[in-house]
């Protein structure tokens, strides 16, 4: 535990305050992210070169061929088709040398965007692509919907939710502003809030600091809790 209090107390005064568990959460976001694209090109890289061509990440995650994609004969996959373009527009956006393949480095913002400020962009592209059908750069409720694919009634009342809540001024329709901020979360505002969540379970004596004392005696909610969220972040002790 002491071992683990070290890695978080960064300044090394003694005590671990909000902020450098914020940073150390936003951290952890990515620690996985290496790993989770060695495992892609492990599964997909078909020709072993070391690289994800679109061709492979398509037929691997998605069971198409690029002729598919293009001319899909069959109506049932529309849904699928649409998830696949979309996520060629994510590739384009991270292949900045144009050379039709992805790089482990390249590969890590692909599968993870959201732990990438630089992907913001592009995730909106990616967002438009999927959702606004007839390219106005607007979505309304009916394109929203019809993405889904679905026609449970629950699950229809859930997106219906949904699209009233990030329509903050309830004029029917998401704009690029409404869908960026869905699309794309403020990494350090959800590390903010998360880092909240965990210092009101450890912090005992709500002094805005976590003592040495106060992470012993909060060991097993503490590491239940970062286990959770961050699973492989923790040392072997636990």
């Amino acid at each position: 535990m002491d071992r683990y209090f070290n890695v978080l107390d960064a300044d090394q005064n003694g005590a671990i305050d909000i902020n450098e568990l914020k940073i150390w959460i936003e951290r952890s976001y990515r620690s996985n992210d290496k790993t989770r694209a060695e495992e892609k090109l492990r599964s997909c890289d078909e020709n072993s070169d070391g690289y994800l061509s679109f061709e492979e990440h398509l037929q691997c995650t998605f069971g198409l061929s690029s002729e598919e994609l293009v001319h899909r004969v069959d109506p049932n996959l529309e849904t699928i088709v649409r998830a696949a373009k979309a996520e060629q527009v994510r590739f384009n956006g991270v292949d900045k040398n144009r050379d039709w393949k992805l790089s482990l480095s390249e590969l890590m913002l692909f599968l993870s965007p959201q732990h990438y400020p630089s992907m913001a962009d592009v995730e909106l592209q990616v967002g438009l692509t999927r959702y606004d059908n007839n390219h106005d750069g607007i979505v309304t409720l009916d394109e929203f919907l019809s993405t889904s694919g679905t026609q449970n009634s629950n699950e229809l009342d859930d997106l219906v939710d949904q699209f009233i809540k990030l329509d903050k001024n309830h004029d029917n329709r998401l704009t690029v502003d409404e869908l960026k901020q869905w699309l794309f979360p403020n990494i350090s505002s959800m590390a903010a809030i998360e880092a909240k969540s965990i210092f009101s379970v450890v912090d005992a004596d709500n002094d805005g600091k976590i003592s040495t004392l106060e992470l012993r005696s909060r060991a097993s909610a503490f590491a239940h809790k970062t286990f959770t969220l961050y699973p492989g972040t923790l040392p072997e002790e636990f």
